[in-house]
């Protein structure tokens, strides 16, 4: 159950934000979670996540996720080529 937060997609391909109990993990609940999903071909894909505090600077995060998740694309993307 607690995993789906990790491998959860956004619709949209954007960051996904969890804040405080929303993440429903009580060790958490003064924490947010921020991921990014990326997905170097059709048969695989992974996530990316920052556990921090509930007062963290959000958009700095999540460019820095952006960021991570196109580089492990385009590395993952190089390694899949014949």
């Amino acid at each position: 159950e607690n995993l789906k937060l990790l491998v959860g997609d956004t619709e949209d391909g954007e960051c996904r934000t969890v804040i405080g109990r929303e993440t429903g993990i009580s060790a958490l609940s003064d924490c947010s979670l921020v991921v990014k999903t990326y997905s170097p071909s059709d048969n695989m894909k992974g996530s990316i996540g920052i556990i921090g505090p509930a007062r963290m600077d959000y958009s700095r995060v999540m460019s820095t996720l952006e960021y991570m998740a196109e580089a492990m694309d385009n590395i993952l993307r190089r390694m899949l080529e014949p």
